[in-house]
């Protein structure tokens, strides 16, 4: 009896260490996230989306990365974007395998972090090197996600939402997955952009100070930039060229001497703001 008792013993221990072996082995096809060992079924590292300057989800799953064109939908609850407000975003794909993944980031032309993500049903957020990231927090099963992102505070003209997108049959291996890459463009408001440049116009000021002799310019800046006032004859000739410089956000007021000689007359007043450019017609004695 007791070496039938033996015996079931170390069958057992051999048992317990070969499971131990298959699930060690098992795990090790994906990445710890944090202080827990998190499959990345579960948690995928950041910066896997395929944007400029990072990988995708190839370095843990098989095959070559293939595009997202007519397999994978980004759908984006608007044509465009306006400061500071919310918009949900689904990426899904409707022929996905067993297990299936994703991670998206925004970022502006400058390659810049654009926005911030609110994690939906299976999915979170993270951050890395500057760049707010969503990512899958559920894969068996599910296909489509939906979440949150609200717009940057100010207008960074248009985005890009980098995403990559993992296949799997979920057969404990890495073979048989596919992953896919995708872009899409999020444009800011064109009416937005269009009152914007109403509003600065609107607050640009020409008049001639006759007590001082000096042209005053008044106007308004919402982001630092570089300021040159040109003087112009109804003629189109550059009469004076002034280069004030980069200047910093808010209201201004420049005093300008006027060139000797002068003759009489209406006269353009041209104000760039780095690239825009407003005018106003003053006239002067």
């Amino acid at each position: 009896m007791k070496k039938i008792l033996l015996f079931g013993s170390l069958l057992g221990g051999l048992a317990l260490t070969l499971s131990m072996i298959s699930n060690e082995g098992t795990f090790q096809k994906y990445h710890s996230d944090g202080s827990n060992e998190t499959a990345s079924s579960v948690n995928p590292p950041a910066a896997k989306t395929g944007a400029p300057g990072e990988s995708n989800c190839t370095g843990c799953h098989s095959g070559t990365a293939q595009s997202a064109a007519g397999t994978v939908d980004f759908t984006f609850d608007g044509t465009s974007y306006i400061p500071s407000q919310t918009y949900n975003i689904t990426i899904s794909n409707a022929t996905a395998g067993a297990k299936n993944g994703f991670q998206m980031t925004i970022l502006d032309d400058g390659e810049n972090a654009a926005g911030t993500f609110a994690a939906g049903t299976g999915s979170g957020t993270t951050t890395s090197g500057g760049r707010n990231y969503i990512r899958q927090t559920s894969s068996v099963g599910v296909t489509s996600w939906t979440f949150q992102w609200t717009a940057p505070a100010t207008d960074m003209g248009n985005l890009t939402a980098y995403y990559s997108y993992a296949e799997s049959n979920n057969n404990g291996s890495t073979s048989g997955e596919t992953v896919y890459l995708g872009q899409s463009t999020i444009p800011v408001d064109a009416t937005l952009s269009l009152s914007k440049y109403e509003e600065i116009e609107d607050q640009y000021k020409v008049f001639y100070n006759d007590f001082t002799q000096q042209l005053n310019v008044e106007y308004a800046l919402y982001s630092d930039a570089n300021i040159v006032i040109q003087l112009i004859d109804l003629n189109g000739k550059l009469i004076q060229e002034m280069n004030l410089g980069s200047q910093f956000s808010g209201e201004h007021l420049e005093q300008i001497n006027l060139p000797s000689g002068l003759q009489s007359g209406l006269y353009f007043v041209s104000m760039f703001q780095d690239n825009l450019v407003f005018n106003k017609k003053v006239f002067l004695p």
